[in-house]
């Protein structure tokens, strides 16, 4: 019995700990790195094994550098209008910068996987969600509301132009970054 225990907390541990190295840059302009795990609004990590790991909020992250046996990775902790922070990946630099979050949904027909994408100006406090799992009809409502300060981008989206619809992301900020002012 106290085998099988031991078993379940090395599982347990090696579940936890040790699968991803990370280094995490805070906004404190301080540096934490070790081994590390993802949780819902935190990070576990420590620098050795015999330490007792730290948990640090994805508040007090700016962003993380990870590295796991298939590649190396770069992960952004971003402020929503509503004070919640999301591990996000750039997708797009610019004057608009695009970040996506990749979720998973487990129920009684399997699993769902969805991607997220939100944009943030230099200077906006917040990054602004525009494309979930919502119809169209709402991605078009939101990003006229978003780039109204370029009237030739919204007329695209409003007028459901190819290259200017919800899978188009990438494009619509390219199309900003370089057409609008």
């Amino acid at each position: 019995m106290k085998l099988l225990y031991l078993s379940f907390f090395l599982f347990l541990t090696f579940q936890i700990f040790g699968q991803t190295h990370m280094k995490l840059h805070l906004r404190d302009c301080t540096i934490v790195e070790g081994d590390g795990k993802f949780k819902r609004n935190f990070v576990k990590i420590r620098k050795t094994k015999k330490e007792k790991p730290r948990k640090i909020y994805l508040k007090d992250i700016h962003k993380i550098i990870g590295k796991n046996k298939k590649s190396t990775f770069v992960i952004y902790s971003m402020k929503t209008i509503h004070d919640q922070y999301f591990k996000v990946q750039l997708v797009e630099r610019g004057k608009v910068n695009i970040y996506k979050n990749t979720s998973s949904v487990s129920g009684g027909y399997g699993t769902y996987s969805f991607t997220e994408y939100y944009f943030i100006r230099d200077g906006e406090p917040y990054i602004t969600q525009l494309v979930t799992n919502a119809p169209a009809a709402k991605f078009r409502k939101k990003a006229a509301n978003y780039f109204e300060d370029c009237p030739i981008l919204v007329d695209k989206i409003k007028n459901r132009e190819d290259g200017f619809k919800m899978k188009n992301v990438k494009e619509i900020a390219q199309f900003y970054n370089t057409k609008c002012k």
